[in-house]
């Protein structure tokens, strides 16, 4: 049972949200590109911002020298001839596409608010669907320092694609994606439309060639493709190269953090959290993972303490109550821990963890027909090891 709590404690700190797809966004497509770059061996995504100009992440383009780009719903391939500028701080670039000609997309002017749907699009020369929607988590003000947070779980092929609000203006450009073990749960970020603006003000009209060195957020993109084949030394040595570049990005240490708490360095893990918050300090998943790590080493008052600010920040954060309930369950209030997790389940009823959670903590506090209905529940929504539970306990 200890083995199931730990699995549920590394495995739940982020959270998602349900994505809809009504909208009809045809209409942008076609202002879309997706990015290939030296012999196909690598794909990105962009956007038009005027005939023979498209947006994309510097990352995308760091250390290759030729490429094209196709417009979304064509086959036609555009030479990317080179680029205008670009901003490593921001991971930014402006290329020169000069055969490409199409509608560019509106930036945006006001400013994106909390609780806003937004969409992406995929790139759909890996993925089969077009369209990611969500919402905002974070808006782009001095606290997140031009970042936006989105509830979109943003994948490789995503970089320097357009994230648009309902006006299909855009508002800021994709640009990370969160390291989790659970797809649905990844949350993406993008860089905030004024840094683009900031850009595309310079008006520089020199073209020049490819050829950028592979910088900061390069690494992060190359570490989290070795996560996903589970490099994990890999993905950390390709961290710590990101960070040497550039030691001001705060999804670099954040990376770092939730592959030291998976590998059970909780103490480098809390040492990166700390780093990130410097950098964005109401980074509510810093908070989160920063309050598992100390979980596990056993002060609890100091991981509610983390779970509660992750709360304040995020009210709707299902993981956090999670945690929190598991928190409080160990100090023995178990009445609060059930709330607790009663409210994460609120907010995301279809997550199996949550009614594990909740089974083990009903089971061993005397309620066995309530445990075992939540490992039923937790069984019925794939949880494959519920079985084993419902084996060993309630037959």
């Amino acid at each position: 049972m200890k083995k199931i709590l730990a699995l549920l404690i590394l495995t739940t700190y982020l959270t998602g949200f349900s994505q809809n797809k009504e909208k009809d966004t045809s209409e942008y497509l076609s202002s879309t590109v997706t990015i290939f770059l030296d012999n196909n061996t690598k794909s990105g995504s962009g956007f038009i911002v005027d005939n023979g100009k498209i947006v994309t992440n510097l990352h995308v383009i760091e250390g290759n020298k030729n490429g094209y780009a196709i417009v979304n719903g064509t086959d036609t391939k555009h030479k990317i001839e080179g680029y205008f500028d670009y901003d490593s701080k921001t991971d930014l670039t402006v290329l020169s596409v000069p055969t490409l000609k199409g509608k560019p997309l509106t930036l945006a002017n006001e400013q994106p608010k909390i609780g806003d749907k937004v969409f992406a699009f995929e790139n759909p020369i890996i993925y089969s669907e077009t369209i990611l929607e969500g919402k905002i988590i974070y808006t782009s003000n001095s606290t997140t320092n031009g970042i936006i947070k989105t509830s979109i779980p943003f994948t490789y092929g995503n970089s320097g694609g357009a994230l648009i609000n309902l006006k299909g203006q855009v508002i800021g450009v994709v640009s990370y994606a969160i390291i989790s073990d659970i797809d649905n749960l990844k949350a993406g970020y993008a860089i905030d439309v004024s840094f683009l603006k900031s850009l595309l003000e310079k008006r520089n009209k020199v073209n020049k060639k490819l050829n950028i060195i592979k910088g900061s957020h390069h690494y992060i993109n190359e570490s989290q493709l070795k996560y996903v084949v589970q490099d994990y030394s890999g993905a950390i040595s390709d961290l710590n190269k990101s960070i040497k570049l550039n030691p001001e990005l705060f999804i670099s240490y954040y990376n770092r953090a939730s592959i030291k708490l998976k590998l059970n360095d909780l103490k480098g893990s809390i040492d990166d959290c700390n780093k990130s918050l410097e950098i964005i300090p109401n980074f509510v998943l810093a908070y989160n993972v920063r309050g598992l790590a100390k979980m596990i080493l056993k002060d609890i008052n100091g991981a509610i303490n983390d779970f509660n600010k992750s709360i304040e920040i995020d009210n709707n954060f299902a993981s956090a109550y999670n945690a929190r309930g598991l928190a409080k369950a160990i100090l023995k209030n178990i009445d609060e821990a059930i709330i607790d997790i009663n409210k994460a389940i609120e907010i995301d009823p279809k997550n199996y963890l949550f009614y594990i959670s909740r089974g083990n903590i009903n089971y061993f506090s005397g309620l066995e027909n309530e445990g075992c209905q939540d490992f039923q529940r937790a069984k019925e929504l794939g949880f494959s090891d519920a079985q084993t539970l419902i084996n060993k306990f309630c037959d």
